[in-house]
């Protein structure tokens, strides 16, 4: 079998050897036992742990069957309980759970016999493993939280590491990246912490820990954890587990950098040759192989794959790695269109293997690929043949999993209805027993529940009506002071920002940003007391809509990472990926994050950490925000939440916001919880995902009925999103999806050259992008030819005024702040694009093309210029089409045709039909001709479609028109 190197590095060796000889003196059990035989038991137990570590099994099993025996022999239970460990860490290693699961129930029951808590803790530790390895990690997750806590917690030992980092990659498994994350965290710092130095296990901890936050997403820690894990490994020396590191960095680099990813993997097909380790040297071909298949390099990739096979081949000990390799060497060959039979023999060799295994997934994935080498042979009786194979297998595949999963429901469901059944006979009986006694009293219950309900009920109904004649004075009350707060609030900011650019002593400027600031505040309190009304109110209801959590946490999280770096604010975020959609209110959320976000920020002090962590766990929103350097007592903690509580007299309050937040949690039937530690605040959060208050307004999608002539996908509006951040591009095109058609780029220089190629309606740029920034993006959209009437919509983290200056200076149209929000921004998109199409409608009024009227700014009234100078010349030329039309301007048709379409409103064929019939006009005004004369002299041929085109564009014919002039 194969020994596990995935995540562990399982050593007792000398570690047992030492520590147990110290407790010969008290655990003798026979008189027959000697030191001299605890010593033979003890080097029968290394020399198992020396077999184990050069893969011997066979003389590794032997030595620990010496040790058990001479152990049981001699009544020492110490020794026999640690020959048992032994031996069961090596069935575990080599997949051999049956057989360590039986002396794992032998160890466990000896430890208690002996109450040795460091026993039953690694008989423990070995249950979980051996779960783990079963896939059972409900049942392992449980037994390595009982060894840690119970045991390794107070024993930091190498053992303590290794099972934090069991424990992490069980985590894993059940894709809990923050648990994960924990647990090797505080595997890294037990094995930091111990005197011996284990280098090789702090690799492959560290190669854990870039795993999770390569599923995460996060390229930068990804790479600086396997940086490590390779810094350690070369530090260990053993250069198969060094050239096992390359491999790794290279799988990760494939995507990042070719150059990188090229690199490592010579360095991983060198070391693992230096290894002799021939399953390394086939795994170092393998990775060669997709290094080079992602290089197109098709033939190198077929050499390695070769490579590696000719190794497994010698080994026969993976019959199903083989068969891929085969199929892998087979598709490359058909890539290439070049000896189709070679690649069939490769696919024959394949599915060999795969039926003598019963492996039903490669033999469909044999089939799929022999229908196209079937098919470049021009053998179609041979490729249908394999492509009927192919969904056959399939469908076979995928109807085990249905009929698995279906006896397992149809399991669960008689179970439940037993249950059921079990629980309904017990109430009913239950029930007949209390009827008797319950109709007797009923009667006498009844007459006086009734007379004092009727009391009751009057004098409800009169406090409910005064309540809600206080509710509706307090939220008019609320309303008005609100708008008669604004207004001299404005009347302060508005002077308070004209002096600021003309004052230029510093000390006046300061007090000067004082009064906005303070002016900015009160605004936010008028706002915070308002929302607070309509929640005492009851007026205030859920809103839920469906949408995707992750991408909106980022969206909101992400301004808050230019304050931390303006105030010298260690901020982290750690927001669990997830790609199912839930229903959720977005405003109230929104308000939520955002003021428990700007408490931390307001409160914590230059150089401390915040933290903000979500998560969906049993169908609830857990979100979880921290900050250090907070002097706070556990007695304090209820008065945060308190409207306007303040510590003292030197400290600053709290305002309205926590206040604001609990009201808003309580509305949504959530739950807030508060701790303090060692100068650490935290607020854990619970917000339920499904099970929402009676007054939420549940808003779903409704399908839309099929409408005879519909507007079709092309047609709708395109708008272009650049942005480096991939979840806002998310959510903005959840915003926008339905009504536009929507392309996307991570930074300005391909968002210029798709700008060019697709030219779209309108433009979202973020400012902060690599390549080319917000502001210079602009400016090339609008003084290039092709774009220059594009609207742009600029979005900032930056709040400041010199900023939004900044941004109105680069000619962009609009300019929004994050969190930016949803309606305001669908809005400003189909305001700017209704401006262009007024400008369109204008275009179609004139008579005679006047750019100055019907264009923005100077480059599009140029190029309006440069269409009249060419159809100026071109006009009686009957030839002249839209591929000549866009030639002379110097567009491709594609790139004119969205230009004036997007301009005008107009494609190109139709501009040129439409100038040439104005021109007639002017013509049929003057009189200069007949109609003949003058349809020919404007580029029409024939007479009567010159007429028919006339009538579409101006109700008449030109005789008609000619008349009418008489």
């Amino acid at each position: 079998m194969k020994k596990k190197q995935l995540n562990r590095a399982v050593s007792y060796g000398y570690f047992l050897l030492f520590s147990l000889l110290l407790v010969i003196p008290v655990t003798l059990h026979s008189q027959t036992f000697t030191k001299k035989d605890s010593v033979k038991i003890f080097n029968y137990i290394q020399k198992a742990e020396d077999f184990y570590n050069l893969s011997e099994y066979d003389s590794a099993v032997f030595y620990t069957t010496k040790a058990e025996k001479l152990a049981k022999a001699k009544n020492y239970e110490i020794g026999y309980a640690h020959a048992l460990l032994k031996k069961e860490d090596i069935f575990i290693n080599y997949d051999e759970l049956d057989k360590a699961e039986i002396i794992n129930k032998q160890v466990t029951a000896l430890g208690e016999k002996l109450n040795n808590s460091k026993i039953i803790a690694y008989a423990t530790l070995h249950t979980a493993q051996i779960k783990m390895y079963q896939n059972k990690m409900d049942e392992a997750i449980p037994l390595f939280q009982k060894c840690t806590k119970n045991y390794f917690d107070q024993h930091p030992s190498y053992h303590a590491a290794l099972a934090y980092n069991d424990f992490g990659y069980t985590y894993g498994l059940q894709d809990d990246l923050i648990n994960q994350t924990k647990c090797l965290i505080q595997s890294i710092k037990i094995y930091e912490s111990l005197p011996e130095t284990y280098n090789g296990e702090l690799a492959v901890v560290y190669n854990n820990l870039s795993l999770v936050y390569y599923r995460l997403k996060d390229n930068d820690k990804t790479i600086e954890y396997a940086k490590k894990s390779i810094y350690y490994r070369e530090k260990h020396g053993d250069i198969d587990n060094l050239a096992l590191g390359y491999c790794n960095m290279s799988q990760l680099y494939r995507q990042i950098d070719a150059k990188e990813a090229k690199r490592y993997q010579e360095l991983c097909v060198k070391y693992a040759e230096l290894s002799k380790n021939e399953d390394r040297i086939a795994q170092a071909y393998m990775t060669s192989a997709l290094i080079a298949s992602d290089a197109e390099n098709r033939t190198l990739a077929i050499a390695f794959e070769k490579k590696a096979v000719k190794i497994l081949e010698q080994k026969n000990n993976n019959p199903s790695l083989l068969a891929l390799r085969y199929i892998a060497i087979g598709m490359h060959l058909v890539a290439l269109k070049k000896n189709p039979e070679e690649a069939i023999s490769y696919y024959n060799k394949a599915l060999k293997i795969s039926e003598a295994i019963h492996s039903k997934t490669n033999i469909s994935e044999v089939y799929k690929n022999l229908t196209k080498a079937y098919t470049l042979q021009n053998n179609y009786k041979a490729a249908l043949e394999a492509q009927k194979k192919y969904y056959a297998y399939r469908d076979s595949i995928v109807d085990e999993k249905t009929n698995v999963s279906v006896a397992e429901l149809e399991k669960k469901f008689q179970t439940e209805k037993k249950e059921q059944e079990i629980k309904l006979l017990s109430a009913e009986n239950k029930l007949a027993q209390k009827q008797k006694y319950i109709y007797i009293g009923l009667a006498g219950f009844l007459f006086l529940a009734g007379f004092t309900l009727f009391f009751v009920y009057r004098n409800q109904l009169k406090t409910a009506q005064k309540i809600k004649e206080l509710n509706t004075l307090k939220s008019k009350f609320f309303a008005n002071i609100s708008h008669e707060f604004r207004t001299p609030l404005t009347l302060i900011k508005s002077p308070v920002q004209s002096l600021q650019k003309v004052i230029s002593n510093e000390d006046e400027k300061k007090q000067l940003q004082l009064i906005d600031r303070n002016a900015n505040r009160m605004l936010e309190l008028v706002d915070q007391l308002l929302a607070l009304s309509k929640i005492d109110s009851g007026k205030l209801k859920l809103i839920v809509k469906e949408g995707n959590i992750s991408s909106f946490l980022h969206s909101l999280t992400e301004p808050f990472e230019f304050q931390a770096k303006e105030n010298n604010l260690k901020f982290e975020t750690l927001i669990e990926k997830n790609t199912t959609s839930h229903y959720f209110d977005k405003d109230i959320l929104e308000k939520i994050v955002t003021n428990i976000l700007s408490n931390a920020f307001k409160y914590t002090p230059t150089g401390e950490r915040i933290e903000f962590h979500s998560s969906i766990e049993n169908k609830k929103l857990k979100l979880i925000c921290s900050n250090s350097g907070i002097s706070i007592k556990k007695e304090e903690i209820n008065q945060l939440f308190e409207r306007f509580y303040q510590k003292n007299e030197s400290e600053k309050g709290v305002g309205i916001g926590l206040a604001l937040v609990k009201e808003l949690i309580e509305l949504y039937e959530g739950e807030i919880q508060t701790q303090v530690t060692n100068q650490n605040l935290q607020f854990t959060i619970l917000l339920p995902l499904e099970k929402f208050p009676k007054n939420a307004v549940v808003v779903t999608k409704e399908a839309t009925p099929i409408i005879e002539n519909q507007t079709q996908e092309n047609d709708l509006p395109i708008v272009l999103i650049a942005d480096d951040n991939a979840e806002i591009r998310t959510v903005l095109k959840d915003v926008l999806n339905g009504d536009f058609q929507i392309l996307e780029a991570e930074n300005g220089e391909d968002a210029l050259k798709i700008a060019k190629k697709e030219i779209p309606d309108c433009i979202i740029s973020d400012i902060m992008m690599p390549k080319m920034n917000g502001y210079e993006f602009t400016k090339a959209i609008k003084s290039n030819e092709l774009t220059s009437f594009i609207p742009v919509i600029l979005l900032t983290a930056k709040t400041s005024e010199e900023a939004h200056l900044e941004g109105l200076q680069s000619t962009a149209d609009a300019f929004l702040t994050k969190p930016f929000h949803h309606e305001i921004i669908k809005l400003t998109v189909t305001q700017l694009i209704k401006e262009r199409k007024k400008l369109q409608e204008r275009y179609s009024q004139e008579l005679v093309l006047k750019p100055v009227d019907i264009v923005i700014n100077s480059v599009d009234e140029k190029f309006l210029e440069k269409l009249q100078e060419i159809l100026h010349k071109e006009v009686a030329n009957a030839d002249f089409s839209s591929d000549n039309f866009a030639s002379a301007v110097g567009m491709s048709r594609m790139q004119l045709h969205r230009k004036l379409k997007t301009l005008l409103g107009v494609s190109a064929t139709e501009f040129l039909r439409t100038e040439r019939l104005k021109t007639a006009v002017e013509l049929l005004k003057k009189g200069n001709g007949n109609i003949s004369e003058i349809a020919y002299s404007v580029g029409f041929n024939d007479v009567s479609y010159f007429s028919k085109c006339f009538k579409e564009m101006y109700h008449c014919t030109p005789s008609e028109y000619l008349e009418k002039k008489a």
